[in-house]
């Protein structure tokens, strides 16, 4: 199968104004050979590595090449942030298939308004509107609404008639998907470079790694497996750091982000997936489980009611006061202006992520963004003073 990608690649190639950089397979071995690999306990490489690997020959040349059919498409992906990246790659490392898979066939109507629109997308810049949903379990599924699975890599889609901006959603998710982690592993090729997984600060990380998922969720994971993976820094948008996803028979459980240089951290779950049942909002009980949130940080990080000047509560809702994502967000921010923020299931009420930030001010940013998100969902993300006393 991806031999006839290779070829169809290729063939595109020559018909177009880009010129690989170099010779293309001999680029391609060079990236598979410089990948890291599973056993050596770095980042997990699904089985479409070749694919992804042309797909960052054609991607990275049309980044350093001056072709105007395509600038815009290459604009937009060297547009996108790190976290962005990062979080198309992450969520990658998350599936348990090795392909995607979808919900149904399109129709051939569907099929030629979707070639129709991928040409308009790569030579007229017609882009879509919002992002297209992602949901981590097919449990999370709104069936009235088109998604991707993360665990499962599938693209679900209703049973009606899609439309353009969905249709536009799908091509542009795969076209930032793919260059996110064909980016990811020429990074990671580039800082072996620079800083060797096998050094101790490598040890140092799978150690903290351990630490913290013992402390927040009170596991022992010191025997588990491992994955692990060094990200450059990103012409200074930020540092380098290290993401570790802990495994236990094969499956993965928890995944941590440890900044190699500012000591940011995120620790998390894998797999705590929630209902598809709706729940209204209900604002008291959010704002009641700030005590356990307290608790957390008193009990696994050592910080006194006396250290916290600011508490905040965000949360999505729809419009119809239905939770759109069945979870509630605590900032918490220090009066050394460092901030941690826990996130919690409504389902379980179970901590099931905390990240720490050196510069609070870094949280808010993002939380700036996530307001904007939630706008184009259509949703409100409400933001709650807390008593922080």
């Amino acid at each position: 199968m991806y031999e006839k990608i290779d070829n169809h690649i290729k063939e595109l190639s020559k018909k177009s104004s880009i010129q690989p950089l170099g010779n293309y397979d001999a680029r391609i071995n060079d990236i598979l050979e410089n990948l890291p690999v599973t056993n050596t306990n770095v980042r997990r490489i699904s089985t479409w590595q070749r694919a992804a690997a042309a797909i960052a020959i054609c991607l990275l040349s049309i980044s350093s090449a001056v072709v105007a059919a395509n600038y815009v498409v290459s604009e937009r992906l060297q547009n996108m942030t790190a976290p962005e990246i990062a979080e198309y790659s992450d969520n990658e490392q998350m599936t348990n298939e090795n392909a995607d898979s979808y919900s149904r066939t399109l129709t051939a109507e569907e099929q030629g308004r979707l070639a129709d629109l991928r040409k308009a997308y790569e030579l007229e810049g017609e882009f879509p509107i919002s992002q297209l949903p992602t949901v981590v379990c097919e449990n999370d599924i709104d069936f009235n609404q088109m998604c991707y699975v993360i665990t499962d890599s599938l693209f679900y889609f209703p049973e009606r008639e899609l439309k353009d901006e969905e249709l536009l959603q799908y091509i542009d998710f795969c076209t930032k998907r793919d260059y996110s982690i064909a980016k990811t592993w020429q990074e990671s090729s580039e800082a072996k470079a620079e800083m060797s997984l096998d050094t101790l600060d490598a040890s140092q990380a799978l150690q903290k790694s351990v630490d913290l998922v013992q402390k927040v969720f009170g596991e022992d994971v010191s025997g588990y497996e491992y994955d692990m993976e060094l990200m450059n820094k990103d012409e200074g948008v930020s540092n380098s750091r290290f993401v570790i996803y802990l495994k236990k028979d094969g499956l993965f459980t928890h995944g941590t982000s440890i900044d190699a240089e500012s000591g940011d951290f995120s620790v998390r779950i894998i797999g705590e997936y929630v209902g598809n049942t709706e729940m209204q909002v209900d604002e008291e009980v959010y704002k009641n489980n700030y005590n356990a949130v307290i608790k957390l940080l008193r009990e696994s990080f050592e910080v006194q009611d006396s250290d916290i000047e600011e508490a905040l509560m965000t949360y999505e809702k729809k419009n119809n006061n239905i939770l759109a994502n069945r979870d509630v967000i605590y900032a918490i921010k220090t009066k050394d202006d460092a901030g941690y923020v826990v996130r919690y299931s409504v389902d379980s009420w179970k901590c099931i992520r905390v990240d720490f930030y050196r510069e609070y001010s870094s949280y808010i940013k993002l939380m700036e963004s996530q307001i904007v998100t939630a706008e184009k969902m259509n949703n409100t993300l409400c933001v709650v003073s807390l008593d922080a006393k």
